[in-house]
């Protein structure tokens, strides 16, 4: 590649050298970094967050999970998340099973794992609610370690920052002293409370914090005298296991939005049968015949509490402040630009409204939003900004 794909470059491209000096797990630096011009150079693209990279030769077997969307040489294997293989399962995978990858490694002048020879590895595929379990525990622990690594970066670059400026007498210890955060800066930091403490759940927990989430949905966006729809408050689940950092993959792209069949069959049916919330009949004469949701007799009894329990009082407060005003529409909008952003952003691509129709309309359950009041340009746009607002996305 020539300097004009080189100079002032700002997209991450890795090599296997990046992988030789780097002990962490999230790669978010590279020591080179390409322009968009020598981005559309590289055959493979940009890789989106979450992409696992596996060195392929020269050597083989260096394994990191791509914390920005990068660029690679054709020195890796990149194997992309999808709800069948999440990032942590595949990164785990590939190392546990290394010996069996290097195994089928072939060349002449060094040995190199081909696409065509990774391909036809057998994987064991858990099941869908297995895997939603794997993923509840190890996102939480490895959602701690990407942040300890930003940390220790921003550390890093301060200290070569600060190093220099002190050895010429630029500046004064107590001038570098007045960087320090203070102690209730530090106190911001979350920090699990055990190492095998009560946030990781045994799978009777995990079914029962979602039946307390639905019922606590309802409860959020019920208002004084009008019921939810039960379309409307799986669009309320959605955003909360957004707010919540949970595994929203879960949730595939239904006719109305985000959708999870689970929630809307069994776990709706159960806080039905506990009495957590209660089916009632639409008032409206062009819904008479639908059924809508209320919170049921014992809701403020049995759910109340498990709120903390859970964690997730301040979720709720959280969708009831924001959400407690959307109408079945607006919130069917939202979820589907978040969704549509959230696969934009696996993409390494900034949203906007044109990005947004595109992606909709390359959904064949979704291409028909576009002709409806709800998915005008203004409207995609305002959702845009209320995502970016809610999520503190840049």
């Amino acid at each position: 590649m020539n300097s004009k794909n080189w100079q002032d470059g700002d997209v991450p491209w890795a090599t296997p050298r990046d992988l030789s000096k780097f002990d962490g797990i999230y790669l978010q630096n590279t020591e080179r970094a390409l322009t968009k011009q020598g981005l559309n150079k590289v055959s493979s693209g940009l890789s989106p967050v979450g992409s696992v990279l596996m060195s392929s030769r020269a050597p083989i077997g260096y394994v990191a999970i791509a914390g920005v969307p990068i660029a690679v040489n054709q020195g890796f294997i990149v194997v992309r998340p999808s709800d069948k293989m999440p990032s942590i399962f595949t990164k785990l995978w590939l190392e546990t099973n290394m010996e069996t990858i290097e195994a089928s490694a072939n060349g002449s002048t060094f040995l190199e794992v081909s696409k065509s020879n990774f391909r036809p590895l057998n994987v064991i595929q858990a099941s869908a609610k297995v895997m939603e379990i794997f993923d509840s525990i190890s996102l939480t622990w490895f959602n701690i370690i990407k942040q300890n690594e930003e940390e220790n970066q921003t550390l890093a670059q301060t200290r070569d920052l600060l190093l220099p400026k002190l050895m010429s007498g630029d500046i004064r210890l107590s001038d570098a002293e007045a960087l320090i955060p203070t102690e209730e800066e530090q106190s911001n930091v979350v920090l699990m409370p055990s190492l095998f403490g009560e946030n990781i759940l045994t799978p009777e927990q995990l079914e029962e914090r979602d039946i307390v989430l639905i019922a606590a949905v309802v409860a959020a966006l019920q208002k004084q005298d009008q019921a939810v729809g039960h379309v409307k408050s799986m669009k309320g689940v959605y955003l909360m296991y957004r707010y919540m950092n949970w595994h929203s993959e879960r949730f595939v792209r239904g006719n109305l939005g985000p959708y999870c069949q689970r929630f809307n069959d069994e776990i709706r049916n159960k806080a039905l049968g506990k009495d957590w919330i209660r089916k009632v009949q639409y008032k409206s004469n062009r819904y008479k015949d639908h059924l809508i949701d209320e919170i049921g007799a014992k809701y403020h009894q049995d759910v109340e509490p498990k709120l903390d329990e859970y964690g997730i009082r301040q979720a709720v407060v959280w969708l009831n402040n924001n959400f407690k005003d959307y109408n079945l529409e607006q919130m069917e909008c939202i979820s589907t630009v978040d969704a549509s952003m959230q696969e934009l952003a696996r993409q390494g691509k900034k949203p906007s409204v044109a990005a947004i129709k595109n992606d909709i309309a390359s959904t064949p359950q979704w291409v028909q939003k576009l002709e409806k009041s709800n998915f005008t340009d203004d409207k995609i746009r305002a959702s845009i900004q209320k995502i970016k607002q809610i999520f503190d996305q840049s």
